[in-house]
């Protein structure tokens, strides 16, 4: 689960390390996030080396790709959980600010309707 004021990794390279979660956009009945949800976040830490795309204290669109709290699949009847939280940074159109993507991204992200995250991404769990 990611609350406000949560301190989260980044997943692609876009140039930001850390970000903190402000917002977590509205769903009916929840004040937390889970895999594929949208949130808004601040940038805290930067990347010490590469093209960075973010400036520190930014405002930005995300979404959630990994959470540590366990997720259960209905369809298939088992947990996932991963290690840490993680999330992909957008631009304002809901495109992908990154070009490449570190590590696995949940299934979750394609029934949200995110075709362009699902085609970067090189492994779905």
């Amino acid at each position: 689960m990611i609350l406000p004021s949560t301190v989260i990794l980044t997943m692609d390279n876009s140039g930001a390390r850390r970000v903190r979660c402000i917002k977590v956009y509205k769903k009916p009945g929840r004040k937390y996030a889970q895999t594929g949800d949208l949130i808004q976040i601040i940038v805290v830490k930067l990347r010490n080396r590469g093209f960075i795309r973010v400036k520190k204290g930014e405002l930005h669109t995300a979404v959630v790709s990994r959470i540590s709290s366990s997720v259960f699949r209905k369809n298939k009847g088992y947990f996932l959980k991963f290690d840490e939280n993680s999330v992909i940074i957008l631009s304002k159109k809901k495109m992908p600010i990154g070009t490449r993507f570190f590590g696995p991204c949940a299934k979750e992200i394609r029934s949200h309707k995110f075709v362009k995250l699902i085609s970067i991404s090189t492994r779905l769990i």
